[in-house]
């Protein structure tokens, strides 16, 4: 495979490129259900649960670039967390 990405670990942040497995469409359904648990209540935690490699970094960049967009990205303050640092 001539593909240097499909050897990597470093999650698939691009915008532009194929989306072989779907993790668009997921985001999509996870800022939407963001969406639903923010109109019941004013504090709320949701979990992305994987293991290694399963796409969990890409699907959350996917769904903070998402709410970036929608309104100029005004609606929602994004703060990222990152453990291992």
């Amino acid at each position: 495979m001539s593909d240097a990405r499909f050897f990597n670990d470093e999650p698939f942040l691009d915008d532009e490129g194929s989306d072989l497995l779907g993790r668009e469409q997921y985001a999509r359904h996870a800022v939407e259900l963001l969406g639903r648990v923010r109109a019941q209540t004013e504090t709320g935690v949701l979990a992305l649960i994987g293991s290694w490699g399963s796409g969990k970094s890409t699907v959350l960049g996917k769904v903070i670039r998402l709410l970036q967009r929608q309104d100029g990205g005004e609606d929602w303050l994004i703060a990222e967390l990152n453990p291992w640092l």
